[in-house]
């Protein structure tokens, strides 16, 4: 179903006077580049998430890990069969020893800054079809928060109990 122009511009305004700070969920679990393939599917396991942003060791974002890219790397190497060590339960894949987050990231090709449109973050997320992107500080590049399509989401159906849940 179209809406009518009219009833889509009232949003879009919105969005553009919104800045990605007010909606992102900040201070995200980073990780390093340097950790292994096992600590990052372990952290991921125990916090719940789906991605990550990754930094360099003076913090500033250099890639993006998600849970997919770790299931397109271990069909990419072959390794399908699911295997249970130290507990990890059903359905863990663990990754070739001594593979690290480097191997496995995203190298970040799209950050923003904090102060960027909601509307203009949607469309390039939307343009380059993905599903997080790291929010940069302008003073020195680090790594600040991440905004999901979930957080946008939220945004648009004004949540302020998935808002609260998430830390804003």
């Amino acid at each position: 179903m179209v809406l009518p122009t009219e009833k889509i511009a009232p949003q879009a305004l919105a969005a553009e006077r919104t800045r990605i700070y007010e909606v992102m969920t900040r201070e995200p679990i980073a990780v390093r580049e340097d950790q292994s393939v096992e600590q990052l599917v372990e952290l991921f396991r125990e916090r719940g998430l789906s991605r990550a942003p990754v930094v360099s060791g003076d913090g500033r974002v250099v890639g993006i890990v998600s849970r997919t890219d770790l299931i397109d790397d271990l069909h990419l190497r072959g390794d399908t069969e699911e295997v249970d060590q130290r507990g990890a339960g059903h359905g863990q894949h663990v990754h070739a020893m001594g593979a690290l987050v480097r191997d496995v990231m995203r190298p970040v090709v799209l950050s923003l800054p904090a102060t960027t449109s909601l509307l203009e973050a949607a469309r390039t997320m939307l343009a380059g079809n993905v599903h997080a992107v790291p929010v940069t500080s302008e003073a020195d590049g680090r790594v600040i928060g991440i905004l999901s399509t979930t957080d946008v989401t939220a945004w648009v159906v004004g949540s302020p109990l998935v808002r609260a849940e998430r830390g804003r």
